[in-house]
């Protein structure tokens, strides 16, 4: 009874993140001001910051040029194709949405269900646990107790975090 009257997934509202608060604003200006300064009055500590930017943008360079030569040349994902990978009538539309719509934000490659999250999809784990929260709160499911759910130490995949999240309780 409850499958027929859920809106469909295609209907689901998009996730609004919340917005930094002005006392968050004042430390974020704080901390800055002070690595500016510590920077202008400490030369080595300058130094260092310019050395630093300048092998960050030569590694991300160095990536993209792997990544445009080696990579496999994939038909852009979409949602239709994504939910195919997918059983939806054991399935609930909603969480394969919400998963997708996270990962589409995060990955700018196309992917599948069965891509590696940290290594194929380059999802740092701080990032991943926002996933995880906003595809809860998008979905309306619990994260208390998620060590218990039978999926947790086998996220590891997209289709992984999926079978994880259908078994996570619904909210009141």
């Amino acid at each position: 009874m409850d499958r027929l009257r859920r809106i469909p997934s295609n209907r689901m509202p998009p996730f609004v993140p919340r917005r930094m608060r002005v006392s968050g604003w004042i430390i974020y200006g704080l901390l800055v001001s002070g690595a500016i300064y510590v920077c202008m009055t400490q030369l080595l500590v300058l130094v260092v910051v310019l050395i630093f930017a300048v092998l960050l943008l030569v590694a991300s360079a160095i990536d993209a040029w792997r990544e445009r030569t080696f990579g496999t040349k994939t038909i852009p994902t979409s949602i239709c194709t994504f939910a195919r990978e997918f059983d939806c009538r054991a399935i609930d539309t909603w969480i394969i949405r919400a998963v997708f719509d996270e990962f589409s934000k995060y990955s700018v490659q196309s992917f599948r269900a069965d891509e590696n999250i940290l290594v194929n999809l380059k999802v740092d784990s701080e990032d991943f646990e926002d996933i995880v929260f906003d595809v809860a709160e998008r979905t309306g499911r619990s994260m208390d107790d998620y060590e218990s759910n039978p999926f947790y130490d086998r996220i590891t995949t997209v289709r992984g975090l999926v079978n994880f999240f259908v078994n996570q309780p619904k909210l009141a």
